[in-house]
């Protein structure tokens, strides 16, 4: 989301640089990541990376793990249509998720608390838009209480 970001600022005066810095960024990244340097579909042009980024016309996320935050930030970033369905919240690896605890019980007390349970993460992503929406998907449950099916969505119509 940053990288995206830092293009669209550096686009605004310099697009020579801004591609320049986008490149290295999206090769360093790539190299981080050992599945994609075996894997014939990952998309491995920095450029055609980000036209796929910035063209879009939807972000979805099903059990996306770590990258459920990211998705919702760049969607509302670049005011695109998305659903995702979180899965994990990994409290010890981002730490510095709080969410304020009238968010959570509707009273007027400002507390923080740490993002630890799947409810706190459900509406610790909801609050980052006025409009997301969140839904049930209907599907049956298999492997007791931990499937989750609840899906946070954004529409184009929701940013106007």
């Amino acid at each position: 989301v940053e990288a995206v970001r830092k293009y669209s600022v550096a686009c605004a005066t310099d697009e020579i640089i801004a591609a320049k810095e986008w490149n290295e960024y999206f090769c360093s990244a790539s190299d981080r990541i050992p599945s994609t340097k075996m894997n014939e579909e990952v998309i491995r042009d920095p450029h055609q990376a980000l036209r796929s980024i910035l063209h879009c016309s939807l972000f979805v996320g099903f059990h996306p793990d770590q990258a459920t935050e990211p998705v919702v930030d760049l969607a509302i970033y670049l005011k695109k249509p998305f659903a995702v369905v979180p899965c994990c919240v990994f409290p010890g690896e981002f730490r510095d998720r709080r969410l304020s605890q009238h968010n959570v019980d509707g009273g007027g007390s400002a507390e923080e608390k740490k993002v630890r349970t799947y409810d706190d993460f459900v509406c610790y992503l909801k609050r980052k838009h006025e409009k997301i929406r969140v839904a049930e998907l209907a599907f049956d449950e298999q492997g007791g209480s931990t499937a989750r099916r609840t899906v946070l969505y954004m529409i184009p119509e929701d940013y106007i």
